[in-house]
């Protein structure tokens, strides 16, 4: 069931709302926690160390399986991703302080969490996760920018998605916008990013054009040798975080709204992403886009409690107003409002028809014009 996206939310009491589906959601969370010890907030430490190893023994057991020729490469690739996603929710929760409280803890879980997604370092991405939720929506919310957020549907978009690699593309905006954001930290915390991609790439030849392989080890034989060290990253780490990747920016650029929202109103910042077409994305990012509005709300849940809370809020966000598989917006660059968009393609189009080439353009279709008007009279004749 998808919902339509209002040309504004005047009759919306946007405060009043936030409130209401902030006590639904501690309300349903109390009673979540209360079903189980396992639940309850002296457990977190424990359920996280549980999470912790799983994720971790389900790395290494995936990859010795596929080592030793028992699974097939994609299916290495597939349950490493899975478990790679895992990873990734407990980063967030460890962002958020929600356990191993413990300074040196979360930093021994934050290095493990680094080396096995190979992205961006923790550290690093807690200042900007902190500065979205205070931003998020603006120019300034670099999260959600360096990931294409708020990008027309276009090559640039479509790179970013595919890899944090081209993260690169909108750096100088991002400068422009924030000048606390560092180019040169982005490049250089990057540098686990940019080996993912030259192992990927290094397996991707290897696979498909071996006689390049071949000749390339035969000029530098040395390169041979690290060959298979090479190729097990690129299966056991780098597709499968690719892969994860991939889904979640798909999702979380599309269930954030950018651009021409109020500032300080969680309200028009997320909607729910529910809609059965998404669910082989979701399987990847931990269901992020039917979940994440609850986290904008109430920040401080481990991610499995928000899992469980997730199903008994989502009417209550419905009925407030929260937009629901509004599946356009991205169609309309994240705007959350029609109108906005509309104005916005108006202008752009404006400018192109300004710019130089525009002009050439324009000056190309009235000579067409001109061209099919004058032989319209000639055949008349």
């Amino acid at each position: 069931m998808t919902s339509a996206k209002p040309a504004s939310n005047a009759s919306v009491d946007t405060k009043v709302a936030a409130q209401n589906i902030r006590a639904k959601i501690r309300v349903e969370e109390e009673n979540v926690r209360a079903s189980s010890k396992l639940l309850s907030r002296e457990a977190d430490d424990l359920v996280g160390f549980l999470f912790l190893t799983g994720w971790l023994v389900a790395c290494v057991a995936v990859s010795a399986l596929w080592a030793t020729g028992r699974i097939p490469t994609l299916a290495a690739i597939v349950l490493n991703a899975l478990a790679y996603s895992v990873a990734h929710e407990q980063e967030h929760d460890l962002i958020h302080n929600l356990y191993f409280k413990t300074p040196a803890v979360q930093h021994v879980v934050f290095f493990l969490i680094w080396i096995a997604k190979s992205n961006m370092p923790p550290w690093w991405r807690k200042k900007w996760h902190l500065h979205h939720h205070l931003e998020s929506g603006q120019k300034v919310d670099v999260e959600e920018r360096i990931i294409g957020i708020g990008l027309p549907i276009g090559p640039k978009r479509i790179l970013i998605t595919l890899t944090s690699l081209f993260s690169s593309l909108v750096m100088d905006d991002l400068h422009e916008a924030i000048p606390d954001f560092s180019r040169r930290n982005l490049v250089v915390f990057s540098a686990l990013v940019i080996w993912s991609n030259i192992t990927v790439a290094w397996h991707a030849v290897s696979m498909f054009a071996p006689a390049a392989a071949a000749v390339v080890f035969q000029h530098a034989p040395w390169l041979a040798a690290y060959s298979p060290f090479v190729i097990g990253f690129a299966v056991c780490i780098a597709w499968p975080n690719m892969l994860r990747q991939f889904c979640l920016v798909l999702i979380t650029t599309w269930c954030h709204y950018y651009g021409d929202i109020p500032e300080d109103d969680v309200f028009y910042q997320v909607q729910v992403l529910n809609h059965p077409v998404l669910l082989p994305f979701q399987l990847f990012c931990w269901n992020f886009g039917a979940t994440h509005v609850v986290h904008h709300f109430v920040t401080r849940q481990p991610f499995w409690v928000r899992t469980l809370v997730y199903p008994l809020v989502v009417e209550t966000l419905r009925e407030e107003g929260i937009p629901v598989n509004d599946l356009s917006s991205i169609l309309r660059n994240n705007r959350f409002f029609l109108e906005s968009a509309e104005a916005e393609k108006e202008e752009g189009e404006k400018e192109a028809q300004s710019s130089p080439k525009g002009k050439e353009k324009e000056a190309e279709k009235v000579m067409k014009e001109g061209v099919r008007t004058r032989s319209q009279k000639i055949r008349g004749n």
